[in-house]
């Protein structure tokens, strides 16, 4: 069997999991593609930014039919921002998410088929509960710039807020 994807190339597709990552899965004839972006349910366009032997990976351009778990960041940087890749998913798919990664890591790596795995205990309010903070600082264009460092790079999103730290962490 081929590789079924081509670098560079966009394809509609069905993000169907999410992997360890946050990235959503996506299937192409049994070759698993990870999308920057993607939400469990969603439909979109997507463009491949990488090809290897077993998987591919790609960024969501578009979205073509979103999933009814998509809701919108209260972040504003959250889809530059490689601290938050789950800002766009409703909190109680983001438990479920959770749990789903206990069971399928102990039924892949410790080969562990029949456990029952409780639901995730999640927060009365899920922003705010970072109590340390490591925030990156740098120049643009001769201006000091502070913020997380944007996904898969050590480019600063220049920013002065994050929802998830302490407020006095902001400050």
């Amino acid at each position: 069997m081929g590789i079924p994807v081509e670098k560079n190339k966009s394809y509609e597709l069905e993000i169907i999991d999410f992997n360890h990552k946050g990235q959503g899965v996506a299937k192409v004839d049994q070759f698993a593609i990870f999308i920057d972006g993607g939400i469990k349910g969603d439909i979109v366009k997507a463009e491949i930014t990488m090809v290897k032997k077993k998987y591919g990976v790609g960024k969501v351009i578009e979205i073509i039919k979103p999933s009814e778990d998509r809701i919108e960041s209260k972040c504003k940087v959250s889809e530059k921002c490689g601290g938050c890749q789950l800002q766009s998913v409703k909190y109680e798919a983001q438990l479920d998410m959770k749990k789903n990664r206990v069971k399928n890591e102990l039924k892949r790596m410790g080969k562990i088929d029949d456990t029952i795995v409780q639901d995730v205990i999640g927060m009365d309010d899920p922003f705010r509960y970072r109590n340390k903070g490591a925030i990156p600082a740098g120049q643009q264009n001769q201006n000091i710039i502070v913020g997380p460092y944007k996904s898969g790079s050590h480019d600063i999103v220049d920013t002065n807020k994050c929802i998830i730290q302490h407020e006095k962490i902001d400050k």
